[in-house]
């Protein structure tokens, strides 16, 4: 898609306005959730990250860009969360992730 979408409303108070990445404790904070669990998210691979830390460094550094944050979001919204999400974008918005999703599954096919 070539115009960048605005936030809706449903998402706007989960999201991190003008960060290009976060920690695993802000995640916490703004789902409700422990940093623990955050970090079992990122083991099991559903939220992706790079690990940040230095040279020699035996401590792990995980920040989390916040597309791969927002994709996780968009993914496990369920019910009328994830219609009324769709239901807030531009049609023409729309058109090309029908047209996305369409050619993703048939050139899996």
């Amino acid at each position: 898609m070539t115009e960048q979408l605005e936030m809706t409303a449903l998402l706007a108070c989960l999201d991190f306005p003008g960060r290009g990445a976060v920690s695993i404790k802000e995640i916490a904070a703004k789902l409700g959730y422990t940093p623990r669990h955050v970090i079992g998210w990122i083991e099991t691979g559903e939220l992706g990250h790079f690990d940040g830390r230095g040279r020699g460094a035996t401590r792990q550094s995980h920040r989390i860009p916040i597309d791969y944050y927002r994709d996780f979001i968009v993914r496990r919204l369920s019910g009328p969360a994830r219609r009324e999400l769709l239901a807030q974008l531009p049609k023409g918005t729309l058109r090309d992730l029908r047209r996305e999703i369409d050619h993703l599954l048939t050139a899996q096919n």
